[in-house]
């Protein structure tokens, strides 16, 4: 198995950030399916779970990608880390968030 290390949850924030500003919308879709598997099992106390509010500002951002399938798995993302009353803070607030949700 693979542990999921501080180093590990930067290197997908950057990979992920490089494909969507690059426009590599492929290399975006497969950072977004780890992350969306990571944050699916992650356990309060985990890397993850202490990393959420760097990784909701990247997800925030993914939002602006107009690509469908980038919003899609981005959302489902973003859906796992709402049990955390900060993430959820975190985007009531956003201005993306809320163009979406309207």
């Amino acid at each position: 198995a693979v542990s999921v290390t501080p180093q590990l949850i930067k290197m997908f924030v950057s990979l992920g950030q490089i494909a969507a500003q690059a426009k590599i919308h492929e290399i975006a879709l497969n950072v977004l399916c780890g992350l969306n598997n990571m944050s699916y099992y992650n356990k309060e106390g985990s890397l993850f779970v202490k990393h959420r509010g760097i990784l909701t500002d990247f997800l925030i951002r993914l939002l602006a990608v107009n690509n469908t399938a980038i919003t899609i798995e981005t959302l489902g993302v973003l859906g796992n880390l709402t049990q955390y009353h900060d993430v959820v803070e975190k985007l009531a607030q956003d201005k993306h968030v809320i163009e979406i949700a309207a």
